[in-house]
């Protein structure tokens, strides 16, 4: 009788031992193959008006980024950034990002300026060195239209910084 109730008591202390293994396994990175993990939260509206651009705007990034093959795109909920009292500073929160196991994060803002243009202010930071890989400042009618324009000067400024810099480019 002993050896029935046993058996199947190692099968769940196997089990449970299987299932407690990557949860003490040491932390990895994200991508074995060394490829850069970026994460694009949705970009901050400091106005409910500039909402809509906020939307837009990250889609759009998302999509520019996501096209290069060696760069994974990992979408997150927006993180506190910047200083307080201070929006134009943009700074994410390094240690969060890199208990993320994400190299890169944009951070950025939109809103809508009094004589009623569209201004877009981003950083794309390396989280690792926390340095700033990128940094533009767009300002842009009403109209929409703006935001593949935007999103391909950004790509190929990001594409830039990574060429002159440690990490490895997306191809």
């Amino acid at each position: 009788m002993k050896a029935v109730i046993l058996a199947p008591l190692r099968r769940m202390v196997i089990f449970a031992a299987a299932l407690a293994l990557p949860l003490s396994a040491p932390a990895e990175p994200a991508l074995a193959d060394g490829e850069p993990v970026m994460a694009v939260p949705e970009l901050h509206a400091l106005t409910p008006e500039a909402a809509e651009d906020a939307a837009r705007i990250t889609a759009e990034l998302r999509q520019r980024f996501q096209a290069l093959p060696s760069l994974r795109v990992v979408e997150a909920p927006p993180l506190p950034t910047g200083v307080p009292g201070h929006p134009n500073i943009l700074l994410p929160p390094f240690e969060q990002w890199r208990d993320a196991h994400v190299d890169i994060v944009l951070v950025g803002t939109t809103s809508i300026l009094k004589d009623g243009r569209h201004q877009l202010l981003l950083r794309i930071w390396n989280v690792e060195t926390r340095t700033q890989l990128v940094g533009e400042q767009y300002v842009f009618g009403v109209h929409q239209g703006h935001e593949q324009e935007i999103a391909e000067h950004v790509r190929d400024a990001l594409l830039a910084a990574l060429q002159k810099g440690t990490m490895q480019a997306p191809r």
